[in-house]
């Protein structure tokens, strides 16, 4: 119940209050307003709120174990046409490590890693669609278009550099680009003097 109540939750933030008022506009609805008084999104916090204290309770969940005392996490469900968040969750496990903080908040940085990934191409497919993703990086990065010209007579190393004016934008987005992940390498971090063009792929990935 846990999850499914966390993702019914965040659709009723679409459609809480176009339940009274949803003319037929294609594709545009009109701006959801007042959700948090609604009946309905009150009743699922509560629900997801019990599920969650249940959980952490029981250290476990319909969908297997869970360590309350070894997992922090923080959740929140928030709107753009609201002050104040509809949903808000913090848990702090027993065995937190101090040196970072002490107590789990809403306002507590977490190192999310790559998943932040998947907001940028979204909202990338949101704006522009799929029109640029065939476009080459050097479009839009001039640094890269610089080093692309100095690879143009082919004395680059196709092992450790990357041919950049063949990288292109959806390729970076489905991780198809076939850059090495900087966590892999063991050279030195380049120190980088001059112009632009004096810049390697190595200096642009790991500066």
């Amino acid at each position: 119940m846990l999850f499914p109540a966390l993702v019914f939750l965040i659709t009723l933030v679409g459609l809480s209050h176009a339940i009274k008022y949803c003319p037929l506009l294609g594709a545009v609805y009109p701006v959801p307003r007042n959700v948090n008084s609604n009946t309905l999104t009150r009743s699922t916090v509560a629900s997801l709120t019990k599920a969650l204290d249940q959980a952490i309770r029981q250290n476990r969940t319909p969908y297997g174990g869970f360590s309350s005392d070894s997992n922090s996490f923080s959740l929140s469900v928030i709107s753009a046409n609201e002050d104040k968040p509809i949903f808000q969750y913090q848990h702090t496990a027993k065995l937190l490590d101090n040196s970072s903080t002490t107590a789990v908040t809403g306002d507590t940085i977490f190192r999310i890693g790559s998943v932040s990934k998947l907001f940028t191409t979204f909202a990338l497919l949101l704006q522009q669609g799929t029109i640029i993703f065939d476009d080459p990086v050097t479009k839009f990065i001039p640094e890269l278009a610089d080093i692309a010209k100095t690879q143009a007579d082919g004395t680059f190393d196709p092992v450790s550099e990357v041919q950049w004016k063949d990288v292109t934008i959806g390729a970076l987005a489905s991780h198809l680009a076939g850059i090495g992940r900087d966590c892999e390498c063991t050279w030195s971090l380049p120190v980088c003097s001059g112009s632009y063009h004096e810049l390697t792929y190595r200096s642009i990935l790991f500066r």
